[in-house]
């Protein structure tokens, strides 16, 4: 049988390899467990402003009657009407627009997004909405525009 010597300066590198990788295990799992709650409260900030918008319609009716309209058929609007529907829709496609950043980075599933994404979608099915996006779609980045234009949305 082999005997194994082993002087003290081989027992300190093999423990601080262990360690090493002891380490890095733990690192990698903070890791995931941080980029899981920064998910998390990406998600929930957004959906605490998609409240606040919907909040704003369902509680107003002048609000309503106006985003109802707007959508619609934005000939319809007058000048003042035009202005506050205009502030509700870029409202929403800010966040549409943030919800799909959050998507291409990695920090939105894709399943969140597909709804989000179908009712974006729906949105523009609608003349007014689709007249609207026509006219400022220039405000959004070039990478959004595209993705809106193409028409696409990951399965759900």
């Amino acid at each position: 049988m082999a005997q194994l010597n082993l002087s003290i300066s081989d027992i300190t590198g093999i423990v601080q390899t262990i360690a090493v990788v002891v380490s890095l295990i733990y690192l990698a799992i903070q890791v995931k467990e941080s980029t899981k709650a920064t998910k998390g409260a990406t998600y929930q900030s957004i959906i605490s402003a998609c409240a606040e918008l919907e909040s704003r319609i369902s509680q107003d009716d002048e609000v309503a009657r106006i985003y109802k309209l707007g959508i619609t058929n934005l000939e319809k609007l007058n000048e003042n009407e035009f202005t506050r529907f205009n502030e509700l829709i870029c409202s929403f496609f800010n966040l549409y627009e943030n919800l799909y950043y959050q998507y291409k980075n990695k920090l939105l599933e894709e399943e969140l997004w597909a709804g989000w994404c179908l009712n974006m979608r729906n949105d523009l099915q609608q003349k007014g909405a689709a007249a609207w996006w026509n006219s400022k779609s220039h405000l959004y980045s070039k990478s959004f525009r595209e993705y809106v234009n193409s028409g696409k949305c990951p399965r759900n």
